[in-house]
């Protein structure tokens, strides 16, 4: 049986058909932009920002939504991204491929038109905030796409202590999160292969035997 999700998606939609559609309503002049970017080095708080910057009550708060994440990918020198079709996009037409797919995320969440589970918390609401994926931002011309599609939008890149972002990459707080991980070689380490347990083990050395 089909759920809820599935149920109400939509079939895909070339991105030249999905501008031409979205000028046809909006002129692309009048796309919503976003009011910011958080853009960060992973695991240095960057969701928490993002979760108070969407608890504000005019703020919609996107995090590392894929859409962006594959447009920001398509300008980084990458080989594995080599036979992916939006290599094969000029630089002027994936900026304005962000901005589109920018102003459908803002409409989609504002308005319910495409009645998404969680909208109906976002209705109303007139200012768009996006996490950016670390993936999506590591390469200087990547951000130099983002640059190029929103000029005027202010980013914020968060920075934490190495060592601590470090540990927090490699140390889940519960054997639960080392089970849930999305990476499957996290589900292969034991404790003594993750930090914590290689600092243990250094800790305990004597570096003069």
């Amino acid at each position: 049986e089909m759920g809820d999700c599935a149920s109400r998606a939509l079939p895909p939609v070339p991105l030249s058909e999905l501008m031409r559609l979205l000028e046809q309503e909006t002129p692309e002049d009048y796309w919503s932009s976003p009011r910011g970017f958080v853009v960060h080095g992973g695991r240095v708080g960057s969701t928490a920002l993002a979760n108070m910057l969407g608890s504000l009550p005019d703020v919609v708060a996107l995090k590392e939504p894929e859409a962006f994440t594959d447009l920001l990918l398509s300008a980084a020198p990458s080989a594995d991204e080599a036979d992916s079709p939006l290599r094969s996009l000029t630089h002027a037409f994936r900026a304005r491929a962000l901005r589109a797919v920018a102003h459908l995320f803002f409409r989609a969440s504002a308005s319910l038109r495409l009645g998404a589970t969680n909208d109906r918390a976002y209705a109303g609401r007139t200012s768009l905030a996006v996490k950016l994926s670390t993936a999506g931002t590591a390469w200087p011309s990547s951000l130099r796409l983002l640059r190029a599609a929103f000029p005027s939008t202010p980013f914020v890149y968060l920075v934490r202590e190495p060592a601590a972002s470090l540990a927090s990459l490699l140390a889940p707080a519960s054997r639960l999160e080392l089970h849930d991980a999305p990476c499957l070689r996290w589900r292969a380490r034991l404790p003594e292969h993750q930090l914590p347990g290689l600092l243990a083990v250094a800790g305990a050395a004597d570096p003069l035997e």
